[in-house]
């Protein structure tokens, strides 16, 4: 009887499968002692029979795992949006939104408790899930491992900054589109920078603390585990959920070609921590900005920025 539980690898014919094995032996020790003038197209058509059976198996088998994974990416997704939301109602008591909206300091400390509860606490539940019940991939084990190419992964890295800036001005097309129907799709005000204790809350808030979380989420979490069936796939999948992820169509477009740019890097790196330094160089650009413009003023912080994008 068919029993997965015995199986140790059920994609691998190379693996301890019965499935894999036991038929081929039994077929060979059948027709081994067969009389001489059994047609050749009995012993084709009993091994296509032995291969689609295998092939079934394996499909059923993909199919109910595939349903586990999404059952548990969209109770994480929903945990994250039901965080989002419990987030958003403490901050409309009082002053808070207020304060929010007005002090850098306190918004990067909220999006600090905001990366690491509404995003990092469901994920890293469903990583505990996965790991448990044996549904991750084996790269996952090495995923945070430093890349064995360095100068790979610093050509790697260039490359997909490149393309996360030229996705940036994708995302500004989109915003211009939806303003021109009368519909402002912008991701939010822009930081009140005052002082350099908000200056470094931001860097923190923006490019330290949400690559870290993120990245564990999108490319070890969901990509990694997803990679048996395919790196085009796992990368497809968790850039698309990287771009729902973001919320506001401004964003969508952006962070999902930001999603197929890391995922191959970290994929072709074999290490997480590519595609985290890419995050965070996206993200602190941005943030070089607001600190060039309060330390000077906002021409010079518009020529630095470019001269950034520029490099």
């Amino acid at each position: 009887g068919y029993n997965p539980n015995n199986m140790n690898n059920p994609y691998n014919p190379n693996g301890q499968n019965p499935y894999y094995n036991a038929p081929q032996q039994n077929m060979n020790a059948y027709y081994g002692h067969m009389p001489y003038g059994v047609p050749n197209n009995a012993q084709n058509r009993a091994q296509n029979y032995f291969n689609n059976q295998q092939r079934f198996l394996r499909l059923r088998e993909q199919k109910n795992e595939l349903r586990k994974y999404s059952t548990v990416f969209a109770i994480t997704m929903l945990s994250f949006l039901f965080a989002s939301y419990i987030i958003s109602f403490i901050l409309s008591f009082g002053d808070l939104m207020s304060l929010y909206e007005n002090n850098s300091t306190f918004s990067a400390s909220i999006g600090i408790f905001y990366s690491i509860f509404a995003v990092g606490l469901p994920f890293f539940i469903a990583n505990k899930y996965l790991s448990k019940n044996k549904l991750q991939s084996e790269t996952a084990k090495t995923i945070y491992s430093a890349p064995k190419n360095p100068l790979k992964t610093i050509s790697l890295i260039f490359v997909a900054v490149l393309g996360c800036i030229g996705s940036m001005y994708i995302s500004g097309l989109v915003t211009v589109f939806f303003n021109a129907f009368g519909y402002d799709v912008s991701a939010g005000g822009e930081p009140n920078v005052k002082s350099v204790m908000d200056i470094v809350a931001l860097f923190v808030g923006t490019a330290i603390i949400p690559p870290l979380v993120e990245e564990f989420a999108m490319r070890n979490v969901l990509m990694q585990s997803l990679r048996k069936y395919g790196n085009l796939f796992a990368v497809l999948a968790s850039a698309f959920s990287f771009g729902i992820f973001h919320g506001t169509p401004a964003q969508i477009p952006f962070a999902f070609l930001c999603g197929l740019f890391i995922g191959y890097a970290v994929i072709a790196t074999e290490s997480i921590w590519t595609g985290v330094i890419i995050h965070a160089i996206v993200n602190g650009i941005s943030c070089v900005y607001y600190a060039a413009a309060f330390l000077t003023d906002e021409d010079t912080g518009d020529t630095i920025y470019s001269a950034i994008l520029g490099v």
